[in-house]
């Protein structure tokens, strides 16, 4: 904890009393214009990837970067990530909903290869069902690849398929078509700082 509190008096030095003023803005509400919807992974931090100051992003984490399909979420099933998403989009306002995946993802290697670990996490299991019919389109597909290989085609097949899942659900569709929300679906390299961005026309990760 000590360690904390020399962190925290850091931010206050150089991080808060230099914008003390953009802090002071943001005391009474949010104004927010991206929904950042990403792993759980410590490694991925979207305030540094974009730059960003705070009252930009309103971030929504889970395990594997997943937006639940509607059949599940009507069901039940992934209603925070669904919460987060409607309330970015309707009271928020955001512009841009951004759907990031990244290489080395904990969640992606136990849906390609589960660990015994994966057996006492029952929770954890259970949400990362929601990868197997991707897992075994990318074994079936890429069964000569290497694993390596294997598993950012799954980190990458995963943000496509969650990138359609976002178009799917009604109130993000109504805002596309008003024409106040655009989608992306983003792929982050931890070990080089490179980002790509999935196209649609080209059905291909390009890079930003």
């Amino acid at each position: 904890m000590d360690d904390f509190k020399a962190r925290y008096q850091e931010f206050l030095t150089h991080d808060y009393q230099p914008k003390k003023e953009k802090y002071a803005k943001l005391k009474d509400a949010q104004h927010p214009h991206t929904l950042f919807i990403t792993c759980s992974d410590s490694r991925v931090v979207p305030e540094r990837l974009l730059n960003a100051n705070p009252g930009e992003i309103f971030e929504m984490r889970n395990i594997g970067n997943i937006v639940p399909e509607m059949s599940r979420v009507d069901k039940g099933y992934g209603l925070a990530t669904m919460a987060a998403i409607e309330f970015a989009v309707k009271e928020l306002q955001v512009k841009y909903i951004i759907v990031c995946g990244h290489s080395n993802c904990g969640g992606c290697k136990n849906a390609l290869t589960p660990t015994e670990a994966l057996d006492t996490m029952p929770s954890v299991k259970n949400w990362l069902a929601q990868l197997m019919p991707l897992s075994i389109q990318v074994k079936m597909e890429r069964q000569n690849d290497s694993l390596g290989k294997q598993e950012e085609a799954l980190e990458k097949l995963n943000v496509k398929t969650q990138y359609y899942h976002l178009l799917n659900i009604p109130v993000v569709a109504e805002s596309i078509g008003n024409g106040e929300l655009s989608v992306h679906g983003w792929y982050y390299e931890v070990g080089n700082g490179k980002l790509s961005a999935y196209d649609q026309d080209e059905d291909a990760f390009l890079a930003l």
